[in-house]
């Protein structure tokens, strides 16, 4: 690239360009700079109308590089969007990180094709970011069975009035419902709150009795 023409800074739009011979080089400024090289166009710029009917100026080269791009192009990409990769002097780590964004990248484009709910690669990553911690969670459920004991397992856990408190001994108080809260919270973003007066003496944590106190109990999402 010539830096005597594109060392320049561009305002919006602008398009400074350099030939030689069949090869084009184009600066063009977008939301950010954009460098072109071509051999099969010139710098002819057109109109395009994206969502929403908003209509923007473009170099006819990025309409076409736009409208043709596949294969690499595009998983780079889908790649830039949710990196992992972060600084790291050891390159056997940036390139470990780097497979395992084109595994979900490569995941993803699977699951849309086969599944007939449809997921945004955002949510799909949150989702294989949720296996991957549950299937933690199941190991350590496992060593805690052999242990001490967990939420899991079926000992020593029984509904119990909430005991009142203070001036109010043989009063029954309240607590809000763990699973209720966080199944809103998971699937709305903000817990509600269901008040209760039954709670697990073990954990001491309120459930509504019966659905509630049973699911807390014998399922690891407890909030699906």
């Amino acid at each position: 690239m010539p830096k005597d023409i594109f060392s320049e800074k561009l305002k919006k739009g602008e398009k400074p360009t350099a030939q030689r011979d069949h090869l084009l080089a184009i600066k063009w400024r977008d939301v950010r700079d954009v460098y072109l090289l071509s051999t099969a166009h010139d710098d002819h710029i057109v109109q395009t109308t994206s969502k929403g009917e908003h209509k923007k100026i473009k170099p006819i080269a990025v309409v076409d590089y736009n409208k043709f791009k596949i294969g690499v192009d595009k998983s780079d990409q889908m790649l830039s969007y949710y990196s992992f990769q972060r600084k790291s002097l050891k390159w056997c780590k940036k390139l470990f990180f780097h497979l395992f964004d084109l595994a979900l990248v490569n995941a993803h484009i699977l699951h849309r094709k086969k599944c007939v709910k449809k997921l945004t690669l955002h949510k799909f990553i949150a989702k294989v970011a949720e296996s991957l911690v549950t299937s933690v969670g199941m190991e350590m459920t496992i060593q805690s069975r052999l242990s001490t004991g967990g939420r899991l397992v079926g000992k020593d856990h029984f509904p119990h009035r909430i005991p009142g408190t203070g001036s109010k001994q043989k009063d029954h108080t309240q607590r809000t419902c763990k699973v209720c809260a966080d199944r809103d919270k998971h699937h709305n973003g903000k817990a509600t709150q269901k008040y209760t007066t039954i709670y697990c003496a073990r954990w001491d944590v309120g459930f509504c009795i019966g659905n509630c106190f049973e699911i807390y109990h014998t399922r690891v999402n407890y909030w699906e």
